[in-house]
């Protein structure tokens, strides 16, 4: 079955800031009006296989690609919905951008979308922590950064868990902000011990010599400045 472009997709982009709409170039049917009010807005079609463009390393099923997955859970919760399977698959594609602008980055290790201007947006729930070798090499600690330089950001961002037997000594060349998200977490600095729970929220200036440690675990984000922390 080919999905439809119409104007109301062109002008959610439009309306999103959007100026490109990636399609399938062999299912995918343009309306006349939708070509028209995309030259109006300068919104450009790139016709690639968005199926194969945004496929995912999904363990379970690595065949699967992430816009038929994504497009069955909006159906699923939108119920009795005005826009077809075709229209959502289409809106669903538009988010995709080419190269390190994907909607989905497997080796990136989350899902995210970016808009022309800079914008991101992550996936929360497609975050793969990765061992973070630096702590120790008895230590499980595992983060990820979500946020780099390579974003135009003079800030990092990113998530970072471990246990209590993963606690570590810790120089910071770097101002570091952390929110704690589960658990609690405790920051060592000449012998005194704070300690923050969910929702709480760390100042670690620049030079700091602390210890990174929690009395269960703890899973934090952190925003760091400048961008290249681990430089």
């Amino acid at each position: 079955m080919k999905k439809l472009i119409s104007a109301n997709i062109v002008k959610e982009c439009h309306n999103d800031g959007l100026k490109i709409i990636y399609v399938d170039d062999k299912n995918t049917i343009i309306t006349s009006e939708a070509r028209d009010l995309a030259q109006k807005y300068d919104i450009k079609f790139n016709f690639c296989s968005p199926v194969s463009a945004s496929r995912v390393d999904n363990p379970g099923n690595t065949s699967e690609g992430l816009i038929p997955v994504v497009v069955d859970k909006i159906i699923s919760q939108l119920g009795n919905s005005e826009y077809s399977k075709d229209e959502i698959t289409a809106i669903v594609c538009k988010y995709l951008e080419k190269e390190n602008k994907t909607a989905c980055n497997a080796d990136a290790g989350y899902i995210s979308g970016k808009a022309s201007n800079g914008l991101k947006v992550i996936k929360g729930n497609s975050i793969k922590l990765k061992r973070f070798e630096d702590a120790g090499k008895n230590k499980n600690v595992n983060l990820l950064d979500v946020i780099t330089y390579q974003d135009g950001s003079p800030m990092s961002a990113g998530i970072m868990s471990w246990k209590k037997e993963d606690s570590f000594p810790w120089e910071l060349t770097y101002d570091e902000v952390d929110y704690v998200i589960e658990g609690e977490l405790e920051i060592t600095i000449d012998g005194q011990v704070f300690s923050g729970k969910q929702g709480d929220i760390f100042y670690i200036p620049k030079g700091s010599k602390i210890i990174f440690g929690t009395p269960s675990y703890t899973k934090i984000m952190y925003v760091t400045y400048p961008a290249n922390w681990s430089a």
